[in-house]
């Protein structure tokens, strides 16, 4: 999975998807380009890399990699390793109807307002586990996406707030 950054007018922004709600799997929801590790692909990198290019046309000559955070694990039993990856502003974005049904970004600075972070705790794998929620515009992050997020804002440490690991 990757999570692109790229530089905005307001700054850097995060660049998400909202899969379509006609998916099975987690349709409906704002996520980062990625998707099963194949026979082809020989580490996560390259999973990033053709997926990020399978989902929103981005080629992955035009991803300068900056490193990898800690994996996580869903409350649905994924393992997932996110690499963060800075694409160039003007790279076109050409979402896959199929697997994509928006492409938006979110300045980074606004994940790091307080009045936008909500948490909740839940027990629904049989232990507690802090859910997180960011109030974003135009679409609510929440989830194992916005839980990867806050992984990057902790290990990028530019809140200032000393957050835990998630997941993993």
């Amino acid at each position: 999975m990757l999570i692109p950054l790229r530089m905005g007018p307001s700054g850097l922004e995060v660049l998400f998807t909202l899969r379509p709600t006609s998916l099975s799997s987690h349709g409906g929801q704002v996520s980062f380009p990625g998707g099963r590790v194949e026979d082809g692909d020989a580490d996560r990198w390259d999973t990033a890399l053709r997926e990020v290019e399978e989902e929103i046309g981005v080629p992955s000559a035009a991803v300068e990699r900056l490193g990898v955070i800690d994996d996580y694990r869903t409350i649905t039993h994924y393992h997932v390793t996110p690499c963060v990856g800075m694409i160039a502003r003007d790279t076109p974005l050409s979402p896959n109807p199929e697997e994509v049904e928006e492409i938006f970004t979110v300045p980074l600075s606004t994940f790091l307002d307080p009045t936008r972070v909500r948490t909740m705790r839940s027990t629904r794998t049989g232990h507690a586990e802090r859910i997180w929620f960011y109030l974003t515009s135009p679409h609510m992050v929440w989830g194992a996406t916005a839980a990867m997020l806050t992984n990057l804002l902790r290990v990028m440490s530019i809140d200032g707030e000393a957050r835990p690991p998630i997941g993993g």
